[in-house]
């Protein structure tokens, strides 16, 4: 398989903000949890579901991370790659309060 190429997907980035890997976004939090249950054997670190919003509707995230460096972060982004989750990317992100 060949290298993922890191893109960093930036929105308004802030100095508190950290890397992760996003693989799925939904409009309901039950197909959310469904998937983060889904993975849950898959031993991947630290999951999470993000809700946010665009253009009004909510939305939820399935995360990975924090990740501390940008080598784990693209071991981390290849492993999500070959679950099938082609369209995995690396995000950078509010840390869970």
């Amino acid at each position: 398989m060949p290298a993922v190429a890191l893109e960093i997907k930036q929105d308004a980035t802030t100095d508190s903000q950290q890397l992760y890997v996003r693989f799925g976004t939904f409009r309901d939090l039950r197909n959310a949890t469904k998937l983060l249950g889904g993975v849950h054997q898959s031993g991947l670190p630290d999951k999470r579901i993000k809700a946010g919003k665009i253009n009004r509707k909510k939305l939820y995230r399935v995360q990975l991370g924090p990740i501390a460096s940008a080598n784990e972060a693209e071991q981390l982004l290849e492993k999500v790659v070959r679950l099938r989750f082609t369209s995995a990317q690396l995000i950078n992100d509010e840390p869970d309060s």
